[in-house]
């Protein structure tokens, strides 16, 4: 990818970064080539649009690559000098030209990049540089506030870069809470000076991610500032991350001043990515060791220095999905360095993976020192993805009689050419054409049912369907009109009944139980009133008989008193 660095300058330079195929080779170096005048800047350098993220990219690549060998360049003439220096600048940022001496010793010798760690650029993913960008917030926050977590994600965002001006905006003008990813995110990118700040100044704090993170990008100062300054600690993803990564610094401080250690995929991850010193001081100073998918990452990838070292320093091994990936991307000497080697072997999906790529070296090693033979499907692999030099190689050696598989999917993938060079050959033609002459067959045999259910459904429809609906809507009540008009009431019927009673017989008790409850208040009244009136009768008589008593006492005084 080319990236114009300055309008006057009609040489280009290209920053090309030379990184060996195999393991095991001195540290990468960042070389000038000429090329008939015109340069340009390598894609494995750049990988973007000359924006935050190139500059981090590069960054990021020139302190791992550049650190242990301290060469820049090769010699070079003067005026290559000056233009590497103004896309060094460039790439790295203004906050660093400082750092970077204009000597002729410097560029070609030695050159501290230790100081940049303390500052260096995250690397952004496009996903997050299309949604935040380096924009500022007061130009998108009153459009997008309260829509999701954009602006605690946002927060997270630009907490993560150098300097904190987008981040104390977002905090003085914006409600949106904040989490301990913050500080988690400033520690995995290495911004130190910001972890200060939110230390002093926030409370959320962090997590063992933040350590974590530092580690396993090998951001040293802030490990350490994390390590003295937080109780959160970390886990045994820090070891397994920074050796991963190759941080080897990292590693042995970690083994000697924190007590989570590892696990076996540090070796793995180590292997994996070639980083024999790594490899071998965790064999020498760590008991976790590996797994198999030390050795098959390390074959995978073309680390051949890192997977003849395991093979003779470990007893792990590999299993055979180490050949099978190795001969899927077309590594013939990972093959032929494991076939050498090691005894595992590989599968039937080897020959597939490969001939399936279009490796016709890799398919012609395993069919004449593998125990591997060329299958239909390895066949139909290759005719799939229109390699013909392959399908030709398999065809003369196949070992199973042929199949038209591989040229219906020739075919479904347009590889005309396959198709014909195949259709040439008898054996393939003729089983092509009993294979079309089945599936026509098989074709014939389902049309001809589907017409007969076909036949029997409109005979069906024309012959009693109208008869019906004449005799449903004519005049004149039908036998079948009266018979169905029975049936339908009498279903009717039956469904409001079963519907309908219980609701019935629960308002028929209901009214029973009110009328014995009525006639049972009439009845106690009854009896009162008759025992009332019962008791006022008795009380007259009463009375009566006393003053009757009365009457005749006086009466009989009054006759005392004349006599």
């Amino acid at each position: 990818m080319v990236v114009r660095m300055h309008a006057r300058i009609e040489t280009i330079v290209k920053c090309k970064l030379r990184v060996k195929r195999m393991a095991g080779f001195e540290a990468n170096k960042i070389v000038v080539l000429r090329t008939r005048a015109k340069l340009a800047v390598a894609p494995s350098i750049t990988r973007a649009n000359y924006i935050r993220c190139a500059r981090a990219e590069l960054r990021t690549k020139l302190m791992d690559g550049v650190e242990n060998s301290k060469h820049i360049v090769k010699k070079c003439n003067f005026m290559e000098k000056l233009i590497l220096l103004k896309c060094m600048q460039k790439v790295l940022g203004k906050a660093h030209q400082s750092r970077i001496s204009t000597s002729s010793s410097a560029i070609l010798s030695h050159f501290s990049i230790g100081s940049l760690k303390l500052n260096a650029m995250p690397s952004l993913t496009p996903e997050e540089i299309r949604e935040f960008g380096n924009i500022d917030p007061s130009t998108w926050h009153d459009k997008k506030h309260g829509s999701g977590d954009f602006c605690s994600r946002a927060k997270v965002f630009y907490g993560g870069l150098p300097g904190l001006k987008n981040f104390k905006w977002l905090t003085a003008n914006c409600d949106a809470p904040s989490s301990t990813e913050v500080m988690d995110r400033a520690a995995a990118n290495g911004q130190c000076w910001n972890l200060i700040w939110f230390h002093n100044n926030r409370f959320e704090g962090c997590t063992a991610a933040a350590m974590d993170g530092a580690a396993s990008n090998g951001h040293f100062f802030s490990l350490e500032w994390l390590h003295l300054n937080c109780d959160e600690g970390c886990t045994t993803g820090a070891m397994d991350g920074a050796a991963s990564n190759g941080h080897l610094k990292v590693v042995i401080w970690l083994h000697k001043n924190r007590p989570e250690g590892c696990t076996a995929a540090a070796m793995d991850g180590a292997a994996s990515n070639g980083h024999l010193k790594v490899v071998q001081w965790l064999h020498e100073n760590r008991p976790e060791g590996c797994t198999t998918a030390a050795m098959e990452g390390a074959v995978l990838n073309s680390h051949v220095k890192v997977a003849r070292w395991l093979n003779e320093n470990r007893t792990e091994g590999c299993s055979t999905a180490a050949m099978d990936s190795a001969a899927g991307q077309g590594y013939l000497g990972a093959v032929k360095w494991l076939k050498e080697n090691r005894s595992e072997g590989c599968s039937p999906a080897a020959m597939i993976n490969a001939a399936s790529k279009g490796y016709l070296d890799v398919v012609q090693y395993l069919l004449t020192n593998v125990d591997q033979q060329a299958t239909n499907a390895a066949i139909s692999a290759a005719a799939e993805n229109g390699h013909l030099l392959v399908v030709k190689y398999l065809h003369e050696n196949r070992s199973e009689p042929c199949e038209p598989d591989a040229i219906i999917r020739a075919e479904q993938n347009g590889h005309s050419v396959v198709v014909e060079f195949l259709l040439e050959h008898e054996d393939y033609r003729l089983a092509y054409e009993e294979e079309t002459s089945k599936l026509l067959a098989e074709g014939r045999a389902a049309l001809t049912q589907k017409v007969y259910h076909l036949f029997w459904v409109a005979f069906l429809v024309f012959r009693f369907i109208p008869q019906m609906l004449i005799e449903f809507f004519l005049p004149g009540k039908s036998p079948a009109r009266v018979e169905m008009e029975t049936r339908i009431r009498a279903e009717e019927e039956a469904s409001i009944r079963e519907k309908e009673e219980p609701r019935l017989r629960a308002e028929v008790a209901a009214s029973i139980r009110e009328d014995r409850q009525t006639k049972a208040t009439i009845q106690a009244e009854e009896e009162e009133e008759m025992r009332a009136r019962i008791r006022a009768e008795i009380q007259d008589s009463v009375e009566d008989k006393i003053r009757a008593e009365i009457r005749v006492g006086l009466l009989g005084d009054d006759l005392k008193k004349q006599i």
